[in-house]
């Protein structure tokens, strides 16, 4: 992916303040970037502004500095290809990770949960023993880290271990592999924890993966965890929603459907139905026995309308749900080094950690 942001933001040495395009890498944008391939697809321009006032200087630098960039190669997604590219990733968010360790941390360490690799984040001040969460990254199903901000951030505020799930990847490992690692992981943590004492969270595609792995788990008769968080989740395969056209080209990370996220849906879904609940859980027919769920997405998120209308289709079906839509910002925005990503996270811990402190039961909040 070439860099998105300017060199400026290189230059700081605080891990609050590190390169902004490194951590689009972690997310679900675009899985290739720079000139289209000869042939492949053209991306529409980039809609610069007006820049808000009404949000942080960090976060108007960060859409000031927004560069449009070409999606999915003309070859498509193959598996030689994104192998070299997720060496790449990982070479080039070493500095970042290890920022973040330091930051944040006591240690992140790789184990193995149900059979599947994960990496567990234990924070500084452990205040339990006997809680833990479940993170699943996003990287629209083929790219993307299991340790980012977001679980040393939550992982830090709620003084307990998180298990990053390391989950299979496409094209070489299509829908249901991802699937499979993250309900065999829940379900050894729930066997561990027990369901008042496990909360799950995802960003982007980990989001989506996340609201599978419980309906899945439902379908199996396990036990819910006592609530979960989902940050700008796509939980629709499929280009369904107002805010695709309406928000086209005004995400400065996740930019269009069609160039950043259709081939890796197809990949991902290895030529099943995109409307499957368990690839697309939008299309859930029964929410019943779901825990409590967090919602964040921002006015310029892509995916802002899936956000929407999941917390429609929850309140619906009789789920406690809150939506948390933040002014000005963008896919995942909780990744990058804004008081806002900061403030969002606080929420999110601070939702998180009371329904674990009443077992998961409802409580009431706005709707």
């Amino acid at each position: 992916m070439a860099q998105v942001f300017p060199a400026a933001f290189a230059a700081a040495a605080c891990p609050r303040s590190l390169p902004i395009w490194l951590l689009a890498l972690l997310l679900a944008g675009a899985v290739a970037s720079g000139r289209a391939e000869a042939g492949g697809p053209v991306r529409p321009d980039l809609r610069y502004g007006p820049i808000p006032t009404t949000i942080s200087p960090e976060a108007q630098a960060v859409l000031k500095s927004a560069t449009a960039r070409a999606g999915t190669p003309a070859g498509g997604i193959t598996a030689a290809g994104v192998q070299a590219y997720r060496l790449q990733e990982a070479k080039t968010l070493q500095p970042y990770t290890d920022a973040l360790r330091e930051q944040w941390t006591a240690s992140v360490e790789k184990s193995e949960i149900g059979g599947v690799p994960v990496q567990v984040v234990t924070p500084r001040k452990l205040l339990s023993e006997d809680r833990a969460g479940i993170y699943l990254h996003g990287g629209a199903y083929v790219l993307g880290a299991p340790f980012t901000k977001i679980p040393a951030v939550l992982a830090s505020e709620l003084g307990m271990r998180v298990y990053c799930v390391d989950y299979r990847l496409a094209p070489e490992n299509p829908f249901p592999a991802g699937l499979e690692d993250a309900l065999a992981v829940f379900r050894s943590l729930l066997a561990r924890f027990g369901p008042g004492r496990l909360v799950v969270f995802g960003d982007s595609a980990g989001g989506g993966l996340a609201l599978a792995t419980l309906l899945n788990a439902g379908e199996l008769g396990l036990a819910m965890p006592a609530a979960v968080a989902l940050i700008s989740p796509w939980c629709d395969l499929t280009r369904s929603g107002d805010s695709f056209d309406t928000l086209g080209g005004w995400d400065p990370l996740l930019q269009y459907y069609e160039l950043d996220l259709a081939e890796a849906a197809r990949v991902y879904a290895g030529g099943r139905d995109l409307k499957s609940p368990l690839l697309s859980p939008l299309y859930a027919e029964s929410w019943k026995g779901f825990p409590p769920v967090l919602i964040s997405t921002g006015t310029r998120d892509l995916l802002q309308s899936l956000a929407a209308r999941l917390r429609r289709e929850l309140a619906r079906g009789g789920v406690d749900v809150r939506l948390n839509l933040w002014e000005g910002m963008w896919h995942v925005f909780e990744a990058y080094p804004v008081p806002e990503a900061d403030e969002s996270l606080k929420e999110v811990a601070a939702f998180l950690r009371v329904r674990m402190a009443t077992g998961g039961s409802a409580i009431s909040s706005k709707k």
